[in-house]
């Protein structure tokens, strides 16, 4: 097994066999693992079905596979940041547009 030390790029990542892959997350981890609570439920949860072009659909399962992620999950992921990014600027615009006090 070879030892890497410090980051290593998305490819570097990509390209590590499972054994070294998960060596190199476990000693650069930060703390340790916690279960998750027993009792937590996860929240309920739709299907949505979007036509997006088959380029978008290849970009989108290469960078997941960069993050060793399933493509859903990683889709699911950018739809949410990208949600979160419009609803700070709508707020940020918001703010701005208020009147000064007296």
């Amino acid at each position: 097994m070879r030892l890497h030390r410090g980051d290593l790029t998305d490819e570097q990542l990509a390209g590590l066999p499972d054994d070294e892959l998960e060596a190199w997350t476990e000693a650069h981890a930060i703390g340790a693992w916690e279960r998750n609570e027993p009792d937590s439920i996860p929240p309920p949860t739709e299907a949505i079905t979007i036509r997006v072009p088959r380029e978008l659909l290849t970009d989108l399962r290469v960078e997941a596979t960069i993050r060793r992620q399933p493509w859903p999950r990683y889709a699911r992921d950018l739809l949410l940041y990208a949600i979160r990014q419009v609803q700070a600027a709508r707020a940020a615009h918001a703010q701005q547009a208020e009147p000064d006090g007296p």
